[in-house]
């Protein structure tokens, strides 16, 4: 949602595992519903944090990583603002774009000609 397509040094262990996350589970199964899109993804993701190994982490993975540092979760503050993505209803698709000098919007590999006024920010589609 946050990182755009094509853009993976913007967070280079996102897009790690969001590759993992492709490969793994959502290319594998199909989800009946967003709830259980939801669903499955929490227990992948739970699953991936104790198993996953990370050469980028001296393979180990990322609970190995929290325990070993004590990391702490960093709070934001009160007035941050995320967007609620669980308003999502079945059958629609949300992507965040930026839109580049060249005014094309992809979505998967289609693509289209935007307004002059969109360059250079993010469009949601």
């Amino acid at each position: 949602m946050f990182i755009p397509r094509g853009e993976p040094w913007r967070n280079g262990f996102i897009e790690r595992f969001n590759d993992t996350y492709d490969k793994k589970l959502f290319h594998r199964q199909w989800f009946p519903s967003y709830a259980a899109l939801k669903r499955q993804s929490k227990h992948f993701q739970r699953f991936h944090n104790k198993y996953h190994r990370y050469s980028c982490l001296k393979g180990k993975t990322p609970i190995e990583i929290i325990a070993q540092t004590q990391h702490k979760l960093i709070k934001l503050g009160t007035n941050t603002k995320l967007p609620n993505i669980d308003y999502i209803l079945g059958g629609n698709i949300h992507f965040i774009r930026f839109i580049r000098s060249d005014r094309k919007l992809d979505i998967f590999g289609e693509k289209f000609k935007v307004s002059k006024k969109l360059v250079y920010s993010y469009v949601k589609v």
